[in-house]
């Protein structure tokens, strides 16, 4: 029993001191880099891999069928692309849907750059810089989300219950990306 107190006293101690001297992620100068770094590559990864829709359909033969449409098949095929060093976002290599393609590849694109470049942001003399690429990045990724919105549940295409859990995370991460940009501006 004496030893379990002393554990505890232990645990007690070293959170104290350890919040008390600025070492808790929300305080360290590395805790709001590594922010700044995983929010952009969260971002990216829901706006590509996140369900956005779900698309019905019916046929004569098959009856209504229900299809979850994700980030991939706006963006797919140019990230493919890009993968395979083809650095272009016209002809094969297009986003699906026009202007709501485009900006979704806009969000996975600037949501790596942004998180690669966040790197570079824990070098004290490049960390404001880095926030410019971090508010781009969350204002595309608001902006892909809006014009979605905008075009598929005001045109009456979609309703809100139709969309899914990776529309709504990109919008999220991608406006708290953008807090956090403003907040390295700052200096914080």
């Amino acid at each position: 029993m004496a030893r379990a107190a002393s554990y505890c006293r232990l645990a007690k101690w070293l959170i104290t001191v350890k919040v008390a001297s600025g070492f808790h992620p929300r305080n360290s100068y590395l805790g709001r880099m590594m922010i700044r770094i995983i929010l952009p590559l969260a971002m990216a990864a829901a706006a590509f891999f996140g369900p956005w829709f779900v698309e019905t359909s019916t046929g004569d033969f098959t009856g209504t069928k229900q299809a979850t449409i994700s980030g991939d098949y706006f963006v797919g095929a140019t990230v493919d692309c890009f993968l395979a060093q083809n650095f272009s976002i016209s002809g094969e290599c297009a986003p699906n849907n026009g202007r709501d393609g485009l900006l979704m590849f806009g969000a996975v694109a600037g949501g790596v750059m942004a998180g690669v470049l966040g790197i570079l942001g824990l070098l004290p003399f490049v960390g404001r810089l880095t926030s410019l690429f971090t508010i781009v990045a969350g204002a595309v990724g608001l902006a892909a989300v809006a014009n979605f919105a905008s075009t598929s549940v005001l045109a009456d295409t979609l309703s809100f219950a139709d969309l899914r859990w990776g529309a709504y995370g990109t919008g999220g991460l991608a406006l708290i990306t953008l807090l956090s940009g403003f907040g390295g501006l700052g200096g914080r």
